[in-house]
């Protein structure tokens, strides 16, 4: 189960170690303000992406109105409404900060290093917004959804005899002293798998719905942020009190943190922070920055799980909360747990694979309305030329040029808009086309999309394009299933995590739903596969009830728990360090993950061959299995003993691609054998100069309170947990619905939900 964002993911604050690492300014201190700069002769309609062009010119948008809150430090009179806007995320070559709060812009959440602003920004000053000088994209924030019994065995977090790997000495891997943050749609509070001799083990749960004036700044620490304005924070002492209205109507952040942390689950002596996510990617964005501010607070290294996602972007890293993630994933002892999505068998993606189109050719690509309204992004180069158009029955709407306005339609009964390419991305080169329809009628096989090269395509095009249905309402009549992932797993600093099966006759076998890889720049995702069909663990609304789901949703938070565990033995691991330990030491899937065990066609097979070139250490890959099964006795085996940190330096990380006889990643044919791309971290170093101690004796039920002391800064004490008294008879509830308003409408103005695919 996947919530699309698929709701189906030691302290670190030594001031060495974050002098090189980007910084988590949000709003710190004061910012003058000034008049705003504009771009002298510019087009605004470039800088704003293709939704908010969409609704400006009045046609179907996937966009949610809010209402602007005040900018921080002014007041709003009584009585003065507060006037519709919409939350974007704001790509700029310069702080922008006092322009933004000038033209009456919330700002929030600022990615240092990427340039990234989270914002809300009125209607009526989004194009003054894309028209500031340094200002590159304006994005829409947009929709996403969601993607423990034997599982444990089948990860390697216990053995047969429910034995867990060592820290050191007899010092058992259970995650004490970290962190694992769960951005979902809330947890159950009260249930007993987060409850350890009666108190909570959840240290504080942020919900960004249903309004609150916010969460509040974070000062403590080393990377502290500003308050985000919006939803409403709960520390433990209020859990305890049962005065936190927070709840887990769905289900699915409960299931997922139970895996992650719970008493009974891959890392039970983690403490636990919650993010009640708004079901959007700019609520996404400004979750990290809050969690990993307030995990330096805490001073702990932290593991964010993340069981939703998207197919907004490009599926080539480039989106921009993927690149948000990119950014926060250089912090030492932060690491990003991603689910790879479910549609692995379902035709939500198209390409033109081994046939290009030419130049004056046309290719029909067909879909299958499965309701009223469905939205499909088109990808190409930017050095290439698409004409778009809709085709019903024999009858065509007029085309839409590249570099033209938003235009609307009128065909067999339903409402289209076609915004083709206004520019090229900074980002990839990329040109995407967004086509919108609303009033169809489900199950008609009659809609196709026209794809018409024009001319005016440079020599270096190659008439190559890549289509994915973002809305999951419709399916491709020809479709590829290879590059079903969902974003942000194709994010390079993401830990992508897939699906196999944890019961049943068919155990240790993929899961058909499982998304494949790679991404369309061919890079090798998924990383690997962790138990995600069928899963125990709690059921919202019990007090130590059990139920069982499946998804990717359910594999990612088993990888989140080994994270933690792996950080209890080393706390300053950076992504880098923590993914090569993962993959380097992953269970090789042997006949099922390799050759034609695959399950998937010949034309969407990708693979690497075991220590080929760029590979070296790890098994095959394929983008079914990525690197296979993983395996959490070898990985927390593999890190260096030192849970201050200072050991940990952080080094070049190989991404291995698959190599390819084709002259686009979008149409690739593999072949054995990979080539490498070096991601460069920063090297950390630390002065921590005492020593380290670990006191107290491991065992399966934890009696004995173990403090571990990191460096002179902080201490970390873990206590006895509970044991729940009973559980429920399980129900089999594969893909239960998630549906999330992400925040108030301004009044008489459109709101969109988020449904998952069931």
């Amino acid at each position: 189960m996947f919530r699309r964002v698929r709701l189906l993911a030691s302290r670190l604050a030594f001031a060495t170690l974050i002098a090189v690492a980007p910084t988590l300014p949000v709003w710190q201190g004061g910012v003058a303000e000034a008049a705003p700069r504009f771009q002298t002769a510019a087009t605004t309609e470039t800088r704003l992406d293709p939704h908010l062009q969409a609704y400006l010119a009045g046609s179907p948008s996937r966009m949610t109105v809010v209402p602007v809150r005040p900018v921080n430090g002014t007041v709003r009179a009584r009585g003065v409404a507060q006037p519709a806007g919409v939350n974007v995320l704001i790509e700029a070559t310069r702080d922008i900060r006092a322009d933004l709060r000038t033209l009456g812009a919330n700002a929030r959440t600022r990615a240092s290093r990427s340039g990234i602003y989270t914002a809300t920004v009125p209607l009526n000053a989004l194009q003054a917004v894309a028209n500031l000088a340094g200002v590159i994209k304006v994005t829409a924030s947009m929709p996403t959804r969601p993607s423990l019994d034997d599982s444990l065995v089948d990860a390697k977090i216990v053995d047969g005899n429910a034995v867990r790997p060592t820290v050191t000495g007899s010092t058992t891997a259970d995650g004490d002293g970290t962190l694992v943050a769960i951005v979902d749609s809330g947890i159950d509070l009260a249930h007993d798998d987060f409850k350890d001799g009666g108190a909570t083990r959840i240290d504080a749960v942020w919900d960004q719905t249903g309004g609150g004036s916010g969460p509040g700044a974070i000062t403590g620490g080393s990377r502290p942020i500003d308050d985000m304005g919006y939803g409403t924070v709960c520390t433990a002492a209020e859990i305890d009190a049962a005065s936190c209205a927070q709840t887990d109507t769905t289900g699915h952040g409960t299931h997922v943190a139970s895996i992650a942390a719970g008493n009974s689950g891959a890392a039970p002596a983690s403490r636990l922070l919650v993010v009640k996510h708004d079901g959007t990617t700019v609520g996404a964005v400004d979750a990290w920055a809050w969690i990993i501010a307030k995990a330096s607070e805490l001073g702990k290294p932290v593991v964010i799980n993340n069981s939703w996602g998207s197919h907004n972007g490009a599926h080539d890293g480039t989106a921009v909360e993927e690149r948000a993630l990119d950014d926060f994933a250089q912090l030492s002892g932060v690491a990003f747990v991603v689910a790879a999505g479910d549609d692995g068998n379902k035709a939500i993606h198209a390409r033109s694979g081994t046939a290009p189109v030419a130049i004056g050719g046309t290719k029909s690509v067909a879909f299958v309305p499965t309701s009223t309204s469905a939205s499909i992004n088109f990808w190409y180069s930017g050095d290439d030329n698409f004409s778009i158009s809709l085709m019903h029955n024999g009858t065509q709407t007029a085309k839409a040029i590249k570099g033209g306005r938003t235009r609307s339609y009128s065909l067999a009964g339903a409402t289209i808009s076609i915004s083709n390419c206004v520019s090229a991305s900074t980002s990839n080169n990329l040109c995407q086309a967004t086509v919108t329809l609303t009033g169809m009628t489900p199950a008609d096989q009659d809609w196709s999309v026209e794809l018409d090269r024009t001319s005016l395509a440079r020599a270096s095009s190659t008439g190559t394009w890549d289509a994915w249905v973002t809305t999951d309402n419709a399916t491709f009549t020809v479709p590829s299933y290879r590059t079903t992932l969902a974003e942000p797993a194709t994010a390079s600093g993401a830990i992508s995590v897939g699906s196999f099966v944890a019961d049943g006759s068919m155990t240790g076998t993929y899961s058909a739903f499982s998304a494949l890889g790679p991404t369309r720049d061919s890079r090798a995702k998924p990383d690997l596969l962790a138990p995600g069909e069928s899963i125990i663990a709690a059921q919202s609304g019990t007090t130590n009830g059990t139920t069982a789901k499946q998804g990717t949703s359910m594999a990612a938070p088993h990888v989140a728990g080994i994270v933690a565990m792996m950080y209890q033995k080393n706390a300053g691991y950076t992504q880098s360090q923590i993914r090569d330990a993962l993959l380097g030491t992953s269970t090789s899937a042997h006949t099922y993950g390799y050759g034609t065990s695959t399950g998937v066609a010949s034309e969407d097979q990708v693979t690497l061959a075991p220590n080929a070139s760029g590979n070296s250490g790890r098994p095959a890959w394929n983008n079914r299995w990525g690197y296979g099964k993983v395996d959490a006795k070898k990985a927390v085996d593999s890190v260096t003993y030192d849970p201050t940190g200072a050991t940990a330096t952080p080094t070049a990380s190989s991404v291995p691609q698959p190599t390819s006889t084709a002259t686009s990643p979008a149409s690739a044919t593999s072949t054995a054998g990979a080539s490498a791309t070096s991601t460069a971290s920063s090297t950390a170093t630390s002065t921590a100069s005492s020593t380290p101690t670990v006191s107290g004796s491991a065992s399966a039920t934890r009696t004995s309170t173990s403090t571990i002391t990191p460096n002179p800064a902080f201490s970390a004490t873990a206590s006895p947990s509970s044991t729940a008294s009973g559980t429920s008879t399980s129900t089999i509830t594969p893909n239960v619905a998630f549906s999330a308003t992400p925040s108030p409408s301004a009044t008489n103005t459109s709101t969109s939900t988020i449904t998952p695919n069931v």
